[in-house]
């Protein structure tokens, strides 16, 4: 009798059973993103995409792309789509949601250093590397981090 509690188990051969209790690091290439804390993450199309959070006390605004097939890194340069000329960058976030809707991925809620009374909502496109300023009708809640979504339907 094997004590499996807690343990990932799987069959090796007709019988005999192999438990694992310990992650084991994978090799990554790739520029490796710096460490952070209340950032977002969302798993759309095997890429995990991770944004925003802290650094040492300071709000980040990067997009880091963890691929799951090659598992190799890469940071995107992504803008809001906008009617200026000039390219326009999210404003860096923390304690925000992310969450896969279909193809993109919808940031709610957060912390930036402006002060805000409401909840935004963005929209990030992957394929164009494009956020767009989502319009919420009714009485948005008020602003917030740290937060859990759910996406229903």
């Amino acid at each position: 009798m094997v004590d499996v509690q807690d343990k990932e188990v799987t069959m090796e051969g007709l019988c005999s059973v192999a438990a694992y209790d310990q992650w084991t690091p994978l090799s990554v290439p790739g520029q490796r993103p710096k460490p952070r804390y209340k950032h977002g993450a969302a798993v759309v199309q095997e890429k995990m995409y991770v944004f925003g959070g802290n650094h040492n006390g300071r709000y980040l605004g990067d997009i880091q792309v963890l691929d799951f097939k090659s598992l190799s890194w890469s940071k995107l340069e992504a803008k809001i789509q906008s009617e200026s000329a000039e390219p326009v960058f999210v404003a860096p976030c923390a304690g925000h949601s992310l969450i896969p809707s279909g193809n993109k991925i919808l940031s709610l809620a957060g912390h930036t250093r402006e002060h805000t009374e409401s909840l935004s909502v963005k929209e990030f496109d992957p394929q164009t590397c494009t956020w767009s300023i989502l319009r919420a009708y009714g009485k948005p809640p008020s602003s917030r981090g740290g937060q859990s979504v759910t996406c229903v339907g």
